[in-house]
Order: structure tokens, then sequence, then C-alpha cells
């Protein structure tokens, strides 16, 4: 099923919204989605919300930082490859502002 970006947008927007009444910074938000990315890949691509506040806490994350709906919005971009982001949100961003999914590694610098 093919989203069009208009509605990537809105779920981008929402997933903003909803973790910014939740006191995160956009960095923030940038670095829990990573978070979260990495704790899926780490378990094999399986994850519950109960599991992933036990791992986000064990990471320094605050208790129930993430509530059911912005946890399964999360879950959603992360399998379905969604950029999320814009330029003013989070620094180091792809061209046209977007955030690659899953974050890619840093490249080397040439003659390493």
């Amino acid at each position: 099923m093919q989203i069009e970006r208009k509605e990537t947008d809105a779920i981008c927007h929402t997933l903003r919204g909803r973790l910014s009444a939740r006191g995160l910074l956009p960095v923030e938000i940038h670095r829990l989605i990573r978070d979260v990315s990495n704790i899926i890949r780490d378990r094999g691509g399986e994850l519950t919300r109960p599991a992933a506040v036990r791992e986000l806490a064990r990471l320094g994350w605050r208790d129930q930082v993430v509530d059911e709906v912005s946890f399964e919005l999360i879950r959603f971009i992360l399998e379905n490859g969604y950029p999320c982001g814009t330029k003013s949100d989070f620094p180091g961003q792809a061209p046209g502002g977007d955030v690659p999914w899953p974050p890619q590694p840093p490249h080397p610098p040439s003659g390493v």
C-alpha cells in the first residue's frame, strides 16, 4: 500500500505533536525514534510497548516517555521507511530536510 507524501507528513506531524506535548524537544524526538529503531533491530523486529519502555528506561529515558499511540506511530514510520522531520526539526538531515530512516551511520572522512 502506497501512502502519499501528504499523509506521511500528517503522521510525522502528529507524532511530533504528541511527543512535544510530553515535553520532548525536536532533537530528543529524533533520538527517541532512533533508539526505538535500534531496540527493534536488536530484538529481531519484534517489540511491544512495555518492552520498549523498559529498554528506553535502561537507556536513560524517563519512565513512560512513549504512550501507546506514539509508539504505534513510531513503529509505522519505521516499518514503512518514511522520512520524518524537517530541516528546522533536526540537524544533519538529508537534502530537502528529511531525516533518513532507518538512521544511517556517518560516513568516514575521505582518505581514511
